[in-house]
């Protein structure tokens, strides 16, 4: 058999009979070997496996350096004249658990229909030795109900990437869903944006960017953008947006719950002892834990924006009042005194 097809079997037999928990020795290889092959000897398997070593680990002067980029790895050689490798395993490019986390990350997915999740499930399972088992099956997703084109909404990704990568300034109409279920701009004129980053949240494509004429961090829902064009006008400096100058994304993300973009500030919240899950889903251990109101409140701060503040206090009020500022406080009032009007029939 050609060395190089010899070495390839050598290779899928340990991808699919080794792994960090299993090992073979050069008895039990030479076996698997002369399955697949018939006529292997231990010379030849030594020589291939020494030959892929070489192939996929780092050379020899390297070893210290890149220890994490061996593929190919044994306990040892025999010694007192045997030339036996014993302990040999093939370091899978994923971790059991990272292929869970990746297989969990498709079942949640909103770009794909159930066909494509299942292939892909498939194809992430095999990247595994045949000791691998995908322990959280009984883990099934829902699809979310979703109206919204991919392929549109790749097209504006991509303009927004080259004005990014060109630090150019894109327009577009900003949109949303009329009775007909179809996309209706909200104005009709343009915006015109400086565009900085594109983030991830809630299972959709936001915009972060600058519009023309404001000082502040605008956001915008890629989905709801059409007609998206680069121009060749140069964006604005991040460095003179407010918000953006001194703030990571991921930062920003943080202070804008639900992804609204008024400027976040300071509030002061009075939390039920058993109400810290709600906050934590939310805040993470971005909150700050001022004092013991009672026995069964405390009083913590966080920073967020305030129509995002707002509208989550009302749906957590029965584990959350907002104790400052005032003005927040009165507008909570106000919706509660609307909403009682109208719900009062």
């Amino acid at each position: 058999m050609n060395s190089i097809i010899r070495a390839w079997k050598l290779l899928e037999i340990l991808k699919a009979h080794t792994d960090a928990d299993h090992k073979l020795t050069q008895t039990e290889l030479l076996g698997l070997m002369k399955q697949k092959e018939g006529s292997c000897t231990e010379k030849t398997l030594r020589t291939d496996l020494r030959n892929l070593m070489a192939v996929l680990n780092p050379a020899p002067e390297e070893y210290g350096e890149r220890t994490d980029e061996f593929r190919i790895v044994y306990d040892g050689i025999g010694t007192e004249g045997q030339d036996r490798i014993s302990g040999v395993r093939y370091v899978h490019e994923f971790s059991n658990r990272e292929l869970e986390l990746l297989i969990e990350l498709v079942k949640s997915s909103e770009d794909m229909d159930r066909e494509q999740c299942a292939l892909l499930e498939d194809k992430l399972k095999g990247l595994g030795s045949c000791y691998y088992q995908y322990r959280t099956d009984s883990v099934k997703s829902v699809p979310r109900f979703s109206t919204i084109n991919k392929e549109h909404l790749w097209e504006n990704l991509n303009v927004i990437r080259d004005a990014i990568t060109g630090n150019k300034k894109i327009s577009f109409l900003f949109n949303g869903y009329n009775r007909d279920g179809a996309l209706s701009p909200v104005r009709p004129r343009p915006y015109m944006v400086s565009p900085y980053y594109v983030l991830i949240y809630g299972m959709k494509y936001y915009l972060l960017a600058n519009t023309e004429g404001y000082e502040n961090a605008s956001v915008y829902r890629l989905d709801l953008m059409s007609e998206a064009k680069l121009t060749d006008e140069p964006r604005k400096s991040i460095r003179d947006v407010e918000e953006l100058k001194h703030v990571s994304p991921g930062e920003y993300m943080e202070r804008h719950m639900n992804m609204n973009y008024d400027m976040p500030l300071t509030v002061t919240l009075k939390v039920r002892s058993d109400g810290y899950t709600v906050l934590h889903d939310c805040f993470g251990d971005h909150y700050t834990y001022k004092r013991a109101i009672d026995a069964g409140h405390d009083e913590v701060t966080v920073v967020c924006s305030q129509q995002a503040i707002l509208d989550w206090a009302i749906q957590f009020s029965g584990r959350i009042e907002i104790l400052r500022p005032r003005t927040i406080r009165k507008k909570i009032l106000e919706k509660a005194q609307t909403l009682m009007q109208q719900y009062k029939n």
